[in-house]
């Protein structure tokens, strides 16, 4: 017990030390650390919702009409991702509707990419992605596998958005890359 407890004393010290190191102070420190976000659970819903056949609200194609139908319906702006600026044609947009990620109202979008399901979860969430495992389009990127689809989770102008589908996680790769590149959407 005591070994555990000097353990976790010293990892506070080393994290107030980092932080102090930096210029912030100890408060400013555990407000950085409370402000990053587990993307495990973001992961866990966003298998849960993709692996469901749910009816869509919101008929595709066109993005317009999808992004105008959640207007009122959510409290953050739905900035549908661009995934046809780079591969035209490879992915549609099947449609949308109402959903959550844990506490958090959601939109959740439903595409069709080279005979794949690809669902896309839009959620209003700020604090920053603690665990980052690529950098793609500039900008940080989450990829995890689980339960047999690739899921990534991205970042962009203060809403999160988490990609699943079956598809490799190289071609996940670039449709992420593709959709997020500066000034896609």
């Amino acid at each position: 017990m005591v070994a555990v407890m000097v353990v976790a004393s010293l990892g506070l010290v080393g994290t107030w030390g980092v932080s102090a190191w930096q210029g912030a102070s100890e408060e400013e420190a555990a407000e950085e650390v409370a402000a990053e976000l587990d993307p495990e659970p973001i992961v866990e819903e966003a298998v849960n919702w993709h692996r469901r056949d749910l009816p869509v609200d919101v008929v595709g194609p066109s993005d317009k009409r999808v992004k105008r139908w959640f207007d009122g319906k959510v409290n953050f702006p739905v900035r549908l991702p661009r995934f046809d600026r780079e591969r035209p044609g490879e992915v549609n947009l099947l449609g949308a509707r109402l959903s959550n990620v844990r506490d958090r109202q959601a939109a959740y979008v439903v595409y069709e990419a080279n005979g794949s399901k690809l669902s896309v979860m839009v959620f209003n969430r700020n604090p920053r992605i603690k665990t980052i495992r690529r950098d793609v389009a500039r900008r940080p990127i989450y990829f995890k596998n689980a339960g047999g689809y690739n899921v990534a989770v991205v970042e962009d102008n203060g809403v999160t958005y988490s990609i699943t589908s079956e598809l490799p996680e190289h071609e996940m790769v670039q449709l992420v890359d593709a959709a997020f590149k500066e000034g896609s959407r």
